[in-house]
C-alpha cells in the first residue's frame, strides 16, 4: 500500500470491495492505495506521493501530506498545488520556498480561508439566478 494525494481532477475511490466510491479531490487529505495503483495515478500526473523519501531525513508531519527537502521539486510542487498553492513551479527560492509556501497553505487553511477570499477572487459562491420579474 502507498500513501497518495490527488493533485488533479476528482478520483473515484473505493476503499473496500462493495464499499460505495468516495470522490477524492485535491482538497482531500492523503489515503493508501494498492502500489499498482498509486503507480498508474502517479504516471498519470493526477496524484502524487506522500511517503517519506529517506527515512534518515527531517520530516514535516504536521499537516496530512509528509514533506521534507529531500523530496524532488516536482513532488514538491504537486503536494503544494494540494494545498491550494498557486503556480508552484514559479516560485524562486528553491524547495525552501515550496516548503514555506506550502506551510503558508496550511496556516491559511487552518484559520479557515483561503487565499483567494483575501485576494476578492472567486469564493466559489454562485450569483443569484435571476427570476421572471427581474429586469434583463
Amino acid at each position: 500500500m502507498k500513501n497518495i494525494v490527488i493533485t488533479r481532477g476528482v478520483f473515484g475511490y473505493v476503499p473496500t470491495p462493495g464499499a460505495p466510491v468516495i470522490a477524492k479531490t485535491p482538497k482531500d487529505p492523503p489515503f493508501s492505495v494498492e502500489d499498482a495503483l498509486a503507480e498508474r495515478l502517479v504516471a498519470a500526473e493526477v496524484a502524487a506521493y506522500v511517503d517519506a523519501v529517506d527515512a534518515g531525513t527531517d520530516q514535516n508531519t504536521t499537516g496530512d501530506a509528509e514533506y521534507n527537502e529531500g523530496m524532488t521539486r516536482d513532488e514538491l510542487n504537486k503536494i503544494a498545488e494540494s494545498y491550494g498553492v498557486e503556480a508552484p513551479a514559479k516560485i524562486k527560492g528553491g524547495k525552501a520556498a515550496v516548503i514555506e509556501a506550502i506551510e503558508a497553505a496550511k496556516a491559511k487553511a487552518a484559520e479557515g480561508g483561503n487565499a483567494e477570499d483575501d485576494e476578492g477572487g472567486d469564493t466559489g459562491e454562485q450569483p443569484p439566478a435571476p427570476g421572471l420579474a427581474d429586469p434583463v
